[in-house]
């Protein structure tokens, strides 16, 4: 998607960070997609965000209550899949004193509490457990719950968007996910696509992190190698904007100052990228070494042999190889 994660970005407590202008792409689905995101922001009525890992589903959640008639309260999230089950229910619910061994002696509201007059994020909600998906249900229909160990009900108003990559459908099949929720979650459901449905922005989110990330990382990389971006360009990206992106820091880290080349990728590129223009990998990764070697030694082939390691008759025979 579109992607922009900006770890330079300070995030305030319980605020949402991103914008719309913060989803960058060419994608003629994805601006479709922004567009139907864009409506569903100004209603109260609950969304699903449905994708891959790594495609972009928190930056859309923040988009959509920026965009709200809530974004003045509150944005709350809630991870759940990374809150151990025994501690979720406190987490979502908070707790009251003496609620359980261990609890804080003056209660704690949670993250449902928390949320009141903003927007809930619930990341990650095929992974709830059934109780308390029941538990959600009756808060989402009749807008008040109870803390954990507590007997006052407290009124709640919120806003859910929620976000999964499990097949819910199936779930519910399985008799692991609630019916009655599934339809109350995804009164519209936004399904973000994969990075390698939409190749067109690869390069564009690629070169936006590298004008990210030089100032954080303290590098000088003016771009990508025009061998490297057709890898980039064909590789499947199984991580989506979340693996380009690591990708990109690691090539920048390695490459330091001016392009990124293929010394510069990670195995996991390398290995799965097949062939470019009938060349292999390793033969274009090797002409674009040899190319690197001979702008640094502004044309000098016994230092660019020097460089490379090799002698200068087998830069020779290379150069007559690749026609350079």
């Amino acid at each position: 998607m579109v992607r922009i994660h900006d770890k330079s970005v300070s995030k305030p407590y319980h605020q949402a960070t991103y914008h719309w202008e913060h989803i960058l792409t060419r994608d003629k689905s994805m601006k479709l997609l922004i567009s139907s995101a864009q409506k569903a922001a100004r209603r109260n009525t609950s969304v699903l965000l449905r994708g891959e890992s790594g495609t972009g589903k928190e930056l859309f959640a923040h988009a959509l209550h920026n965009a709200s008639k809530r974004s003045s309260g509150p944005f709350v999230t809630i991870n759940c899949a990374s809150v151990p089950e025994h501690l979720l229910e406190a987490e979502f619910f908070g707790y009251e004193n003496g609620a359980f061994t261990g609890a804080d002696r003056s209660g704690r509201m949670g993250k449902l509490e928390l949320a009141h007059g903003g927007t809930l994020f619930l990341d990650e909600i095929g992974d709830m457990a059934l109780h308390l998906q029941a538990k959600l249900l009756r808060v989402i229909e009749g807008k008040e719950f109870y803390r954990v160990g507590g007997t006052k009900p407290i009124q709640v108003d919120v806003r859910i968007v929620s976000a999964t990559n499990a097949p819910l459908e199936q779930m519910i099949v399985q008799n692991t996910f609630r019916e009655e929720l599934y339809y109350r979650l995804h009164v519209i459901t936004l399904s973000i696509p994969p990075l390698r449905a939409r190749p067109n922005d690869i390069l564009l989110l690629a070169n936006t992190f590298i004008k990210q990330l030089n100032p954080v990382l303290e590098t000088a990389v003016t771009g990508i190698e025009e061998s490297v971006q057709k890898v980039l360009y064909h590789y499947e990206w199984p991580g989506n904007i979340r693996q380009l992106r690591n990708v990109i820091e690691r090539g920048m880290i390695m490459a330091e100052k001016g392009k990124i080349s293929f010394a510069d990728l990670p195995e996991e590129l390398l290995g799965k990228a097949t062939v470019i223009h009938g060349k292999t990998i390793v033969q274009a990764a090797e002409k674009t070494e040899i190319e690197r070697a001979l702008r640094e030694t502004y044309g000098n082939k016994v230092k660019a042999a020097r460089l490379l390691g090799i002698s200068r008759s087998v830069l020779y025979e290379k150069l007559k190889k690749f026609q350079m």
